[in-house]
């Protein structure tokens, strides 16, 4: 079954939500995305979540919370969409891009090093149409400075080697 890009799934309940919200005192904070965050974390099972304005605004703030800097180099997948690379790029950092596995549509920790990544200061694997990467063995490939961020846009739900995709188990982070 084909996954149907660039379609949602919304139904009464979310239409519900969405009304509630715009009728109460809080528009962009307030109580529900504290609730939205606690039930984010609970889904990838880490102690913590953080909701940003968007998966591209949440990349760069994780890229810079990893020290990226001017003249670092990052490497992602080729085949995903500009925030995994800009993240850096808008640090200064260097994007470098590594090919992805025909089978997963995933890079792997093969690709990952071909590409630089023994030498970049970040990775941004990027979990693509809800398949994980493989996250565990691009860790254990890189050198242990190497610091990994997870796109896990594509894939909030999924389950890796290591557990729910976003979980943080060999990574620094992971925007969902």
């Amino acid at each position: 079954m084909p996954i149907p890009y660039g379609r949602q799934s919304i139904d009464q309940d979310d239409i519900d939500a969405v009304v509630e919200t715009l009728r109460g005192d809080w528009l962009t904070q307030g109580p529900e995305i504290g609730r939205f965050e606690e039930a984010l974390a609970a889904a990838c099972d880490v102690p913590h979540a953080v909701a940003f304005s968007s998966g591209t605004a949440a990349l760069h703030a994780a890229a810079f919370a990893v020290g990226v800097q001017p003249g670092d180099e990052l490497v992602t997948s080729a085949l995903t969409f500009a925030a995994s690379a800009n993240c850096g790029a808008y640090l200064g950092a260097v994007p470098r891009f590594a090919d992805i596995d025909r089978t997963t549509w995933n890079v792997t920790s093969e690709t990952v090093l071909a590409a630089g990544g023994a030498r970049a200061r970040l990775v941004v694997p990027v979990h693509f149409a809800g398949l994980p990467a493989p996250v565990p063995a691009i860790r254990a490939a890189l050198p242990p400075a190497t610091r990994i961020v997870e796109d896990a846009a594509h894939a909030l739900g999924g389950v890796g080697a290591d557990g729910p995709v976003g979980s943080c188990r060999n990574s620094d982070a992971a925007v969902e």
